[in-house]
């Protein structure tokens, strides 16, 4: 399966326009004054949301003008919210979470908190973009607190919704489905029966996503049937590809015939023509070719395909735009272009680099290995192979990563409610221990009034009561006490786990590299398929040896990591020459260097000796002084020098590399959030070299920094203090 189905999710919609509503909209702007005109080009810019995004920005834009001069408050909020959804569907996450973050803030001080829940709303669809899903939840959580203060049961199903598909993210399908149901509760218990389309529709993505289509249909047909009613156009069509691709699926099966498909498809084609969506007629563009390549017919696949990039390459739409463009790379591979197909192949690379995506980069190294075996070119082949299986890893701890947070998710919450029992529990407990205790008093008091005793007795119970009070106040204190150490060991433990999972995930991911490398020249070797030329053998088995020799080089990193974090490395400081000992690194990654063309240049004073441990020092030059080889393009230059003061020695590795951003710097040395980033020759790698060499530097009393901006290249600090 070449092409990917677009599955299209579907927001609940507050306003719904139609083009009725639109011209008498456009009568009023002459009729209005001020604060109203704002308000009615911000419902202009909503009708034009999902069909024309550069009239909806530029009505917003408009809204914004007239609210600002006429300080119309509220009118500048709508007007920024609406601008922030623009640009994140246009994919500016980070300016459009600036706007919804200055828009809170310009809200809470100026006393209009009304639209703060639609707000905390988009910018939690903001995280959910950039897949922060922490933030994301806390965002609609905010959303959903403000909502219930203003009593906005619009907006409290809206968002509910939104948390289903942030949960449908994560896998965690159960939940996303409880959540989209709740939606439907709130809706249809306010009357708003024509509201529950959205969330039907998005049970039925994730039937789809789990494979129990004909589930998936008859959710999509519930939702389509009120999008109907209600003459919701936009939706209509996302409905009906959505039915189309489960259709689609079934069709795959032998289960239902073309023209019950392509119906879906062909309505859904018109419509978006109709209501002139170029957004909507791309995707009903990308559904025909992916259903007309299913049905090998693809003359006409490669005709839509066409169509559709055409389209997605006007309106920007990096989303989609690689799956179409791989679509057309294996068009020209059956036609046997290789040249052509290694072109866009090209040009979708690129669009990955900007808009990273692990399963579209892994699909385009499969298709760069299938256009270098086609051009025999079997060197490069191999080690595109190789880069496929290393994503293809990668996306296998994710998806376990994403059960594993799932599992806890439900842990959390079943502890949870068994705290909220135990303590309804003792709480019941404690009630009728008290109403047993008055009880057993009275009596006593009533005997002991009977025979005269009344005062002595009352006077010992009240002694024996303080006694048992000091006693509970002192189980009290023992058991919050208790309840803080158990807290801190909860605290190391999770910490201590969360090293552990990212150790394995590591593991899984550098280990498997090179072994998918030797894999690969293996798989190669023994086809019969592949005739190897002679000449080409002996560099194929270099590589094999390359391949092994970086096993063993990655197996001994990460044994060393795991000693470190077991506390059985030995620091023992030795004098050391700094300038042979940074000879003895360039020597060892001279070749590495050289098939870059990359000069490395030792400046470090022959004078300079310092105290210190010498292995772990080698390892930290030579991890940084290999990560500079990476990001550093052909014909570069790194520069090892050394600077000394009263105070200090600092050893640094500059390098003309590709430089970092102020995120990947934030990023760098943090076990947890490691990203493996492709080198100037599309290397891999995880950071964990970095990791070492801040731990090693520590332990021999010193401190790294890191000095970089995008395109200029990085410098890396060692610092050991006199």
């Amino acid at each position: 399966m070449r092409l990917s189905t677009i599955l299209i999710s579907v927001f609940l919609s507050i306003n719904v326009f139609s083009q009725g509503n639109i011209d008498s909209l456009r009568l009023l702007i002459n009729t209005e004054r001020d604060d109203k005109l704002a308000d009615v080009y911000i419902e202009i810019a909503n009708y034009y949301f999902q069909r024309q995004r550069d009239s909806s920005l530029y009505y917003s834009e408009k809204s914004l003008s007239i609210s600002e001069e006429t300080d119309y408050k509220i009118g500048v909020v709508r007007a920024k919210n609406m601008i922030a959804s623009l640009l994140m569907y246009q994919r500016e996450l980070d300016t459009a979470l600036s706007i919804t973050k200055s828009v809170i803030v310009y809200s809470k001080e100026n006393s209009c908190k009304e639209e703060l829940n639609k707000t905390y709303n988009i910018k939690g669809l903001i995280y959910r973009n950039k897949q922060v899903y922490d933030s994301s939840l806390y965002a609609f959580n905010k959303s959903l607190e403000y909502s219930s203060l203003i009593k906005d049961s619009i907006q409290i199903a809206y968002t509910t919704n939104n948390i289903g598909l942030l949960l449908v993210d994560q896998n965690r399908f159960e939940e996303a489905i409880v959540n989209f149901q709740k939606a439907i509760d709130l809706l249809n218990g306010y009357g708003m029966r024509k509201q529950t389309s959205s969330p039907l529709n998005n049970i039925g993505l994730i039937y789809t996503k789990i494979g129990q289509h004909d589930e998936a249909i008859e959710y999509y047909k519930q939702a389509l049937g009120i999008f109907k009613s209600n003459n919701q156009k936009v939706d209509i069509v996302k409905t009906e590809i959505n039915i189309g691709n489960a259709y689609l699926k079934l069709y795959n099966k032998g289960i239902y015939q073309r023209d019950s498909i392509i119906k879906y498809y062909d309505d859904a084609y018109s419509l978006a023509q109709n209501i002139g969506s170029k957004y909507l007629i791309c995707i009903s563009l990308a559904s025909k070719a992916f259903f007309f390549e299913e049905d090998g017919r693809y003359v006409e696949s490669e005709e839509y395909i066409l169509k559709a990039i055409k389209l997605a390459k006007e309106l920007d739409l990096k989303d989609v735009t690689p799956n179409l463009l791989g679509g057309l790379v294996e068009i020209n591979m059956r036609k046997g272009f290789y040249d052509e197909a290694l072109k866009i192949n090209n040009e979708v690379f690129a669009i990955l680099l900007e808009t990273p995506n692990i399963a579209e980069l892994q699909r385009c190294y499969h298709r760069y290995y299938k256009i270098y075996n086609g051009k025999k070119e079997y060197k490069k082949a191999m080690v595109n192979l190789n880069e496929s299986y290393i994503l293809r890893d990668s996306l296998y701890v994710i998806s376990k990563n994403k059960e594993i947070n799932s599992i806890e998710s439900k842990y959390r919450l079943e502890n949870k409610e068994k705290e909220v029992k135990l303590l309804e529990f003792e709480n019941k407990s404690n009630i009728e221990a008290l109403k047993s205790e008055r009880r057993t008093a009275f009596l006593w008091a009533t005997m002991f009034v009977i025979i005269a005793f009344t005062g002595v007795i009352i006077f010992i119970q009240s002694l024996k009561r303080r006694k048992d009070y000091k006693k509970l106040i002192r189980s009290n204190e023992i058991i919050n006490d208790q309840s803080d150490i158990l807290q801190r060991t909860v605290e190391k433990l999770e910490q201590s786990n969360a090293t552990k999972d990212k150790f394995f995930s590591i593991i899984a991911h550098d280990l498997k590299n090179p072994f998918g490398s030797i894999l690969g020249v293996t798989e190669l070797l023994t086809s019969d398929k592949i005739v190897i030329p002679e000449e080409k053998k002996q560099e194929i088995l270099l590589q094999l040896n390359k391949s092994a020799k970086i096993t063993y080089r990655l197996l001994e990193n990460l044994l060393t990591w795991a000693r470190s974090q077991k506390g059985e490395i030995t620091i023992k400081p030795e004098l050391i020459h700094f300038h042979s000992l940074v000879n003895e690194s360039i020597e060892s990654l001279n070749n590495l260097a050289s098939q870059k063309s990359i000069n490395i240049i030792n400046s470090v004073s022959e004078e300079l000796r310092r105290k210190a441990d010498k292995n772990t020092l080698k390892i930290v030059i030579n991890n940084i002084v290999s990560n500079a080889i990476k990001f550093t393009p052909e014909n570069g230059k790194i520069v090892i020098e050394s600077a000394e003061t009263d105070d200090f020695i600092d050893i640094s590795i500059t390098d003309t590399g590709v430089g970092m951003t102020p995120d990947q710097l934030d990023k760098l040395f943090k076990i947890d959030q490691s990203q493996s980033t492709p080198g100037t020759n599309k290397e891999v790698g995880t950071g964990l070299g970095l990791i070492l060499c801040k731990e090693f530097v520590e332990k021999n009393s010193g401190s790294i920094y890191v000095e970089s901006e995008k395109g200029k290249g990085s410098k890396f600090i060692i610092r050991f203090s006199r």
